[in-house]
């Protein structure tokens, strides 16, 4: 994993005795005590408002990862898509 904050720029290796693709999973083993959690501030914001969970390491930054929606080019965007679509980029802007 990559970390940055200003101009300084680390590389650190992570290790755990967990791994998932579960992002529910992850979250509440972390919110029972089980360890930390990288995620997005979208998805924790509710948690850490709460106070259920605590930054740390604020000052550092993780790279973006890019995000793409794929659907099925033979068939025309229907309103319902167009809508959600619109609504996924308003939701995640650049």
């Amino acid at each position: 994993m990559a970390l940055y904050t200003k101009n300084l720029h680390r590389s650190v290796m992570v290790s755990g005795t967990v791994t998932s693709n579960d992002w529910g999973f992850l979250l509440a083993l972390t919110l029972s005590g089980e360890g930390i959690v990288l995620g997005s501030e979208q998805a924790l914001k509710p948690e850490l408002d709460s106070g259920r969970l605590v930054r740390i390491l604020s000052q550092w930054r993780v790279p973006g990862r890019p995000m793409h929606l794929l659907y099925n080019a033979g068939h025309a965007m229907t309103p319902k898509l167009r809508s959600f679509v619109t609504e996924v980029q308003n939701a995640f802007p650049p």
